[in-house]
């Protein structure tokens, strides 16, 4: 039976692969507590896969944001037709 540290590396290690996936492919990871600590060893690797869910977070709000001022934008537009043309500015 392996030792508790042995255990510990192999279910971060499993962890932090997902983590990691999720990260680049933009797909959801459940996340699951881990029983054992975090071994020394594997925290640099934890840190560089924080700092990646973060700017990924920090993208997906300015995304989110600019999707946001582009409804905004449209809702501004009239549903119905106008007598006149309408010209929307997209540079100001």
């Amino acid at each position: 039976m392996p030792d508790a540290h042995a255990r510990a590396l192999a279910e971060w290690t499993a962890l932090l692969d997902d983590f990691e996936r999720a990260v680049q492919s933009d797909e959801f990871a459940e996340w699951r507590p881990a029983r054992h600590p975090l071994p020394a060893e594997l925290a640099p690797r934890a840190r560089r896969i924080l700092a990646a869910q973060h700017r990924r977070v920090a993208e997906l709000t300015r995304e989110r944001d600019e999707a946001a001022a582009h409804l905004s934008a449209l809702r501004l537009v009239p549903a119905a037709p106008a007598e006149h043309p309408a010209y929307i500015d997209l540079a100001g």
